[in-house]
């Protein structure tokens, strides 16, 4: 899977007088079945087969699939490029839209989408005795521990008072709790997941979520009341409906403010972008998946604009985009603004598509 560095990387890659070509390829999974996803590849690639700038990365590409590669994912993305021979492959675990693009910079608006679409959730289940944590990442879970501490049940029998004995059972599930804190804190730094879920007996959580490290307190985000013993099935149903709630809700947050502060700390429409962006200071972008819009974009210090005129910044002559969106995302990838995709929002068509909160 690919990640926010690799992508920085790949960003930081420009063509010069270099070609880059831009894989997508995503076949069926009747073709990944039958290992058909090299005549997926070779149909995409067809447009450059014949073409001597990129003729070499296509039978790189080619021989790459052939001979030395067997997926494990929906989708697979390749940058190939003879420049200081630049040949990156990225499995991806749910569907792309399969296509080719070959010019001068690699072709990576999908992939910023989906690191800033899916975000890494870890959901830990817990009751009095057991525990169990799971990542949830792309719509889907895994578990990766599983913890169970003996903790003794409620009687009356025995040489203890009643009193003396239910204290010792509230100190061992105490010590249980902390036990599973304690794991969870230690899978965060291995993981760095975005998103806390907890689920479990109402009570239970609230007890853990007073141990939990601040780390985890901060992303926290949400929590569930399901049985800990309850069946992947159903735990990836309610968490992932869970999910879905919590990032609508925060979309419609989102656009709430852009609309509250329209004109002061918040601004919609390409025009009003590109001059923000190219001032530095958006500091969350709202953008419909399918805007698209020519441009142009200075090639040295690359100031954005609607217009053919020269750079504002260095004079330069700009050169024409096909797409100036995927210039302003890649733009506010690097640095380091948010940036999220609505689906069909009617507020965000009806502002041009493309809207941002400022910084300053």
């Amino acid at each position: 899977m690919v990640t926010r560095e690799q992508i920085l990387q790949i960003v930081d890659f420009k063509g010069d007088s270099h070609s880059v070509v831009s894989l997508y390829l995503s076949p069926s999974l009747e073709k990944l079945k039958y290992g058909d996803f090299v005549a997926e590849a070779k149909s995409l690639l067809k447009k450059i087969e014949e073409d001597p700038l990129f003729k070499g990365e296509y039978w790189k590409i080619i021989d790459f699939l052939e001979t030395r590669f067997e997926p494990s994912a929906r989708s697979v993305v390749i940058f190939s490029s003879p420049k200081s021979d630049f040949f990156q492959v990225y499995e991806i675990p749910i569907p792309l839209k399969g296509t080719c693009i070959a010019g001068k910079e690699p072709y990576i608006k999908p992939l910023i989408r989906l690191l800033e679409q899916y975000e890494r959730y870890c959901l830990v289940l817990v009751d009095g005795k057991k525990a169990r944590i799971f990542s949830i990442y792309m719509g889907k879970l895994e578990e990766h521990t599983y913890i169970l501490d003996e903790v003794p049940g409620w009687h009356k029998q025995g040489g203890w008072s009643q009193a003396r004995f239910q204290r010792h059972i509230e100190q061992q599930i105490y010590e249980h709790l902390k036990k599973v804190a304690d794991i969870t804190l230690t899978f965060f730094k291995k993981e760095q997941f975005d998103r806390l879920i907890l689920g479990g007996p109402h009570e239970v959580i609230a007890h853990f979520k007073n141990i939990i490290h601040i780390y985890l307190v901060r992303r926290f985000v949400g929590s569930i009341a399901i049985d800990v013993n309850a069946s992947i099935q159903e735990i990836e149903k309610r968490a992932i409906s869970l999910i879905e709630k919590i990032e609508e809700k925060e979309n419609e947050e989102l656009m709430q403010r852009v609309l509250d502060n329209m004109g002061k700390m918040a601004v919609a429409g390409i025009k009003d972008i590109t001059t923000m962006l190219n001032q530095g200071r958006i500091q969350v972008l709202l953008v419909d998946p399918d805007l698209s819009t020519e441009g142009w974009i200075c090639p040295k210090c690359h100031f954005i604009s609607t217009t053919s005129a020269k750079c504002n910044v260095c004079e330069s002559d700009v050169k024409k985009s096909k797409d100036i969106i995927e210039n302003i995302i890649e733009q506010n990838f690097e640095l380091a603004g948010e940036i999220h995709f609505l689906n069909n929002n009617e507020t965000l068509k009806d502002l041009g598509g493309i809207a941002a909160i400022l910084r300053w």
